[in-house]
């Protein structure tokens, strides 16, 4: 970043919804500076071995233990996903990225947790994500990725209503 000073880091959480397409055009309309760090992070799920794995995407394979075939397949399909859904937007903008794809055994708070972690750890700017309307049972059982974040998370959070 110009001036010397030390960029600014938004994350995005990211799945395979429009509503997140939706938080990246209003993270880089409202936050979004030139030389700003903008991390995409994702959540898969692990069917095999629940460590926590990192995937580098310039790498054909993530990094730590070796996952199980489908682990591998849902690796490749958020691969697949992000590039076509967020990498048609940055790009044409020539906005740099990080993605960042986070293997775990997942529940709901997981995912909030996993979250809240990479934010503090990034000392985040931002955090922002949707809150993707799914029903009040599903909320009820299986909780709320963004109540879970905008009660935990110690840097700022943009909740985005899809």
């Amino acid at each position: 970043m110009e001036n010397g000073k030390k960029a600014r880091c938004i994350l995005i959480a990211v799945d395979n919804y429009d509503s997140s397409e939706k938080s990246l055009e209003w993270a880089l309309q409202n936050l979004y500076k030139g030389g700003d760090d903008l991390r995409l992070v994702h959540v898969v799920p692990v069917v095999g071995d629940p460590s926590p794995v990192v995937v580098d995407m310039a790498l054909p394979f993530p990094l730590g233990p070796s996952p199980s075939t489908q682990d591998l397949k849902r690796v490749e399909e958020a691969k697949d996903f992000i590039k076509e859904r967020f990498d048609k937007i940055l790009t044409p903008r020539e906005i740099p990225y990080t993605v960042e794809i986070v293997h775990f055994m997942v529940s709901t708070d997981n995912i909030g947790e996993i979250i809240c972690k990479r934010a503090d750890s990034l000392k985040a700017h931002a955090v922002v994500l949707a809150k993707h309307q799914r029903g009040l049972l599903h909320e009820l059982f299986l909780g709320s990725v963004a109540k879970y974040v905008c009660g935990h998370c110690k840097q700022p959070v943009v909740v985005l209503h899809a």
